[in-house]
This record gives C-alpha cells, structure tokens and sequence, in this order.
C-alpha cells in the first residue's frame, strides 16, 4: 500500500472540446487553432484516444479504490484494537472501584471504632 501521505492524489478530467470555431484574430487565437486542428483530425482517432485516456483513468481508479479499501481495512483493525483497549482499561476501573470501595469500607468502620474508643475514654 502506498504512503498517503507522500503520494498527491489528483484526478484527470476528459473533457471533450466543442467543434465550435472561434474566430481568428482575437484573443482565444491558440485555443481556435487547437479547436480548428481537432475538427480536422479523425473520429474515429479522437475515439481511440478518448478510450484509452478512458481506460487508464479506470485503471488508476481501480488502485486508488484499492488503496481505500485498504486504509479502511487498517482503520478497521486499528479501531478494534482501540475497542480492546478500552474494555480492558473498564475492566481495570472496575477492579479500582472495587478496591476503592473496599478501602472506604475499612475507612468507616475505622472511623466508627475511633468514635467509640474517644467516647470510651472521654466517658460520653
């Protein structure tokens, strides 16, 4: 799999120019020959290469489907492994809250034996 991060992703548009002729002279001279000279070349050749810039868009497509689905795949796992994580960090706090409330437990009863030793020794 290649590194997104590394590789630009962009996408090529085949745009198929209009057989409209722009007069010569103005400022769209250039494109009016390019139109002028893609009117006069064959069909059936602007068809051959229309479909083979067609077919390489595909193929490039297909990679970069491949290459989604993946990063998906690994987002998958890595999210699966974040969830495994979590549940094992709940298991821990409910380990700690057991323990905490063990502790709170001795720590009144503590308290209530220290209660009843000062009344003892205070003669309340």
């Amino acid at each position: 799999m290649s590194d997104q991060t590394n590789t630009p992703r962009s996408a090529d548009i085949l745009a198929f120019r209009p057989r409209v002729k722009v007069p010569a002279g103005t400022q769209d001279a250039s494109e009016a020959k390019a139109l002028a000279e893609a009117s006069a070349e064959d069909p059936q050749l602007r068809l051959q290469r229309a479909l083979s810039a067609l077919d390489d868009a595909l193929a490039r497509q297909k990679i970069a489907v491949a290459d989604w689905r993946g990063a998906m795949s690994q987002l998958g796992t890595r999210v699966d492994g974040l969830g495994d994580g979590l549940q094992g960090l709940q298991a821990n706090l409910g380990r700690l809250h057991a323990q905490v409330s063990q502790l709170h437990d001795s720590a009144v009863e503590l308290e209530v034996q220290a209660d009843r030793l000062l009344a003892v020794t205070t003669g309340q």
